[in-house]
C-alpha cells in the first residue's frame, strides 16, 4: 500500500493506463479529460495497443462523452455513483479524486495505491458486485424499460460495436454489413443506406434476414416520402437476454 500526495494521483492514474496490458477500469462519478494532455495521451496510447478501457460515470458533458467514445473508450452510466476506483490488470488506486483535470491541478485529494494480489482481488470483487453487475439495474432476464441501461448492456456485450445515444433511440454502427441499426424500447429498425434501392438489392437482404432464427422481421419498402428500405423487429416487452439473442442472430445471418 502507498499513500499518494495530491499532485501524484493524476500521474499515477496515467501510468496505470499506459502500463495496462489488457484492461483498464475507471470508476469516476464526474469526468473532464478533454484538454488533460497527459490523460489524453495515456488513453489513446493504451487503446492503440489494444487495451480495453472502460469508464463508469455518473454525469458527463456531451463533448467529453463524444471525445472518449471517438477514441474507443467504453462508457457506462451508473446512477448515484460516488465511488472513485481505478484498476488495470494488476494494480488498484482508490481515493477521493474524480477523473477530472481541475481536481488534479487544484484540489487536495487523497489516493491510495495497491499492487499486491490480495488487495487487488478484494477491490476487483467490489467492482464486479457493486459496479459491473448494476449496469442494467437487475437481471438480464428482466424486461428492458430504459435505453441508457440497454446501451450499457450492449456496450458491455458487444465491445466492437459503436453505439451512440440519440434523444429517444440508440444508433448502432457496424452491427451488420451496410445496414444502419436504430433501437427504441419497442422496435429494432434496420435501414438500408441507399435511397431507392433496386429490387435485386432488396431481395439479397431479404434472403440474409430470412436466416435470422425465431425472429419476425417485417419489411417496409421505400415510400415516396421516405425513400429508404427498412426492416423492423418488434422488441416490446423483450428482456436484455432476448435482445442479445436477436443481435447474435443478426450477426450470424450476415456472416454466412
Amino acid at each position: 500500500m502507498e499513500i499518494l500526495n495530491p499532485n501524484e494521483i493524476g500521474a499515477r492514474i496515467a501510468t496505470m493506463i499506459i502500463e495496462a496490458k489488457n484492461r483498464f477500469i475507471a470508476v469516476s462519478p464526474y469526468v473532464k479529460v478533454l484538454d488533460w494532455r497527459k490523460m489524453n495521451t495515456a488513453l489513446e496510447r493504451a487503446i492503440e495497443k489494444g487495451v480495453s478501457v472502460e469508464l463508469y460515470y455518473r454525469d458527463i458533458k456531451e463533448k467529453e462523452y463524444n471525445y472518449l467514445s471517438s477514441i474507443g473508450v467504453k462508457i457506462f452510466e451508473i446512477p448515484n455513483l460516488h465511488t472513485k476506483l481505478y484498476m488495470n490488470d494488476s494494480t488498484v488506486l482508490i481515493g477521493s479524486m474524480n477523473l477530472y483535470e481541475t481536481s488534479d491541478l487544484h484540489s487536495r485529494e487523497l489516493g491510495v495505491y495497491y499492487d499486491d494480489k490480495e488487495s487487488y482481488d478484494k477491490f476487483y470483487s467490489y467492482y464486479t458486485k457493486y459496479i459491473e453487475t448494476v449496469l442494467i439495474g437487475g437481471e438480464i432476464t428482466e424486461e428492458v424499460d430504459d435505453l441508457i441501461l440497454l446501451s450499457n448492456y450492449l456496450r458491455k456485450e458487444y465491445s466492437d460495436i459503436k453505439i451512440n445515444m440519440g434523444s429517444n433511440y440508440l444508433f448502432c454502427k457496424n452491427l451488420v454489413e451496410s445496414l444502419q441499426v436504430m433501437i427504441n424500447l419497442n422496435t429494432i429498425t434496420l435501414k438500408l443506406g441507399k435511397r431507392d434501392p433496386e429490387d435485386e438489392l432488396i431481395k439479397s437482404y431479404d434472403v440474409q434476414l430470412s436466416r435470422v432464427n425465431s425472429v419476425d422481421i417485417k419489411a417496409q419498402p421505400p415510400e415516396e416520402s421516405y425513400r429508404y428500405m427498412t426492416w423492423k423487429i418488434d422488441i416490446t416487452n423483450k428482456s436484455y437476454k432476448e435482445i442479445d439473442t436477436i443481435f447474435n442472430s443478426l450477426r450470424k445471418a450476415f456472416e454466412m
